[in-house]
């Protein structure tokens, strides 16, 4: 694992290779990745168990990396959260749209609570992670690097 008990951060661009924030960056091996599910992969996985109910089923996904990012003050990996959430919602919306409907199905998004970020290195913004801003313009992707054997 992680060795800090959590899944790896998803970075703006989708190459989990977290930026520092006020804490050092972490490192992930092939093997953190090969591993660790992403949120839609777990998000995935709990529909497909769930929908063998045939009474229904209500399902909590809860991610806290955003959290984390925002409290670590770290730009790179709360945009990389976000569109890890992203990618998760649209797992649900394409599993009602496929295997049930909207007026059987309910969808709430919400946050605990409200945080923002302190920009307090904007010189950070020109480092090579912040150029990866264009990849992450085009949206979210939580498609993990390749790994070597």
């Amino acid at each position: 694992g992680t060795g800090e008990a959590h899944l790896p951060y998803q970075t703006a661009n989708g190459d989990f290779q977290p930026a520092p924030g006020r804490a050092k960056a972490e490192v992930y091996s092939p093997a953190d990745l090969d591993e660790n599910p992403t949120l839609s992969d777990m998000t995935e996985a709990a529909l497909t168990v769930l929908a063998r109910n045939p009474k229904g089923f209500w399902l909590l996904v809860e991610a806290g990396d955003v959290d984390w990012a925002n409290h670590d003050n770290n730009l790179d990996n709360s945009i990389g959260a976000v569109f890890s959430g992203e990618a998760a919602i649209r797992v649900v919306t394409d599993w009602v749209e496929q295997h049930s409907n909207w007026e059987e199905s309910l969808l709430i998004v919400t946050a605990d609570h409200g945080h923002f970020l302190v920009l307090d290195q904007p010189e950070a913004l020109a480092s090579s992670k912040a150029e990866a801003a264009p990849a992450a313009a085009a949206g979210p992707s939580e498609k993990r690097p390749a790994s070597s054997p």
